[in-house]
């Protein structure tokens, strides 16, 4: 369309309050949504939406608009169901090309009368417009001709620019005139929500700390939502590809909420997922996110540690004895802060960030983890970051091989140069062979397995320790040769 006629469109758009409406095609209007929404940022499983419209019909064939429809619907999954006996019956539905702003209201002007202008005001087309293409509105004549015209376009009484979104033609054939209520139900991407928690640490020894849960719901989906009841379904729902089938809004609005307190969602089972239900309606502009509590917060015992190693011994085992030595000497790093804790509520997965005051009482971020989905009560350990003043060592001391039996000795040294004592817990895993003995130590293991070592070293401030220990492989037992490699 050209620059300068565009331009004049835009500011000299009127409307003709005179002009009646007689034939148009009528938009419905929303009486209600609904909206369930599912774990992502909209990318995932497709939200469904659910509104009760209403129109108001004459007898026979006509046109009906369905404006403000989310632009990333499955429009093939789009229901649209009048009650039982109404009489009104789906013709055909048509989704046309999106469009917005000031094309969408010509788009919308299609098939109504109108006027065209010219610079000094007089009228250079009048009768019903058919189409617009290059700057040009196309427009039909009472006598029936078609003439092309430009200029300062003049719209029927009542128009407005449609809401944001997909539109959707509908002809419907009605048994008879009345008002008449129907079911709008449609999944769409861009809808979603995530669960995201705040876990503030008490200052002082110990650990007790205060977790506070909310919901984050993000709309990406090209349209927005007024007063929509929202249900949010918290789990791992798996999908086939182009999911069309809206069966869990429909289990969903089956069921009644658990009470909840004023304030927070009302909670339940949903198909063996979680299912919260907001307590009130809410406002979903498009490209907004909006938060809302999730549960009330609650005050909960924790536990601070130092880790080195991992708790989890290796998937992989070696299939011939590693009698090799290696490097004599490596780094260990820095031990990772964990703070172990156990769910006050059934917790759905979600990004956690950890604060604590610091010496002048001003709260801090000091890390953050992602909590998988929680039953109440379950165990869970957060790795917020590694501490800063503190490092580790690993050396050998002692390598003797005597045919078929490794004897190794180990050194950990631990450098704390920090100005409070810490305990650390290492863990190692023996992965020269199956068949290891623990020969000496310089402190009592915590805990000792067929895979795992666990020893918990107190490292005082400004100091360091160390540990010594002594691992013996057999390799004789099973009459492999010692010093093959795997």
């Amino acid at each position: 369309m050209r620059t300068s006629v565009m331009t004049l469109l835009a500011a000299t758009l009127t409307l003709l309050a005179a002009w009646p409406m007689t034939g148009a095609a009528q938009t419905p209007v929303i009486a209600g949504t609904r909206l369930t929404l599912y774990p992502g940022d909209g990318e995932g499983a497709p939200a469904l939406v659910q509104q009760t419209r209403r129109f108001d019909l004459h007898g026979g064939l006509q046109t009906l608009w369905l404006d403000g429809l989310a632009q990333r619907l499955d429009a093939a999954a789009l229901l649209l169901r009048f009650p039982a006996g109404s009489g009104v019956h789906l013709a055909d539905m048509e989704v046309p090309p999106a469009a917005d702003g000031l094309q969408a209201l010509l788009t919308q002007a299609l098939g109504k009368p109108v006027q065209v202008l010219g610079a000094q005001g007089q009228v250079v087309a009048s009768g019903t417009l058919r189409g617009i293409e290059n700057g040009l509105l196309l427009v039909q004549q009472d006598d029936g001709t078609l003439r092309l015209a430009a200029g300062t376009i003049v719209l029927p009484a009542g128009m407005a620019s449609p809401e944001p979104g997909a539109r959707v033609r509908l002809r419907v054939d009605a048994a008879r005139a009345g008002s008449y209520t129907a079911q709008l139900l449609y999944p769409t991407a861009g809808l979603g929500w995530r669960a995201d928690y705040a876990l503030l640490l008490a200052a002082g020894d110990g650990c007790r700390a205060t977790l506070e849960a909310r919901a984050t719901l993000v709309n990406h989906s090209g349209t927005g939502f007024r007063d929509a009841r929202v249900t949010l379904v918290a789990g791992n729902v798996r999908q086939p590809e182009n999911m069309a089938t809206p069966r869990l809004m429909m289990a969903a609005e089956a069921a009644l909420p658990a009470p909840a307190a004023p304030g927070l969602p009302a909670q339940g089972d949903l198909a063996g997922y979680r299912r919260y239900t907001l307590p009130q309606p809410l406002t979903l502009a498009n490209g907004a996110s909006v938060l809302t509590p999730l549960e009330a917060p609650a005050t909960l015992d924790c536990t601070r540690a130092l880790v080195l190693g991992q708790r989890q011994a290796p998937a992989y085992a070696p299939p011939k004895p590693f009698f090799i030595p290696g490097p004599a000497a490596e780094a260990l790093g820095a031990p990772r802060i964990q703070i172990g804790l156990r769910a006050p509520h059934n917790l759905p997965t979600g990004n956690v960030r950890v604060y604590q005051s610091d010496a002048v009482g001003t709260l801090q971020f000091i890390g953050g983890d992602t909590l998988p989905n929680l039953r109440r009560d379950d165990a869970v350990r957060l790795t917020i970051g590694d501490a800063y003043e503190l490092r580790a060592e690993r050396t050998r001391t002692v390598w003797h091989l005597a045919g078929d039996v490794l004897t190794e000795g180990l050194r950990v040294r631990f450098s704390n140069r920090a100005a409070r004592a810490e305990d650390v817990t290492l863990y190692v895993h023996p992965d020269r062979w199956r068949d290891w003995h623990l020969l000496s130590s310089s402190l009592r293991p915590q805990r000792q397995d067929p895979d795992t070592l666990v020893w918990r070293v107190q490292v005082p401030a400004r100091g360091a320790a160390t540990l010594d220990y002594t691992l013996r492989y057999d390799a004789a037992k099973r009459g492999h040769p010692a010093g093959e490699t795997p």
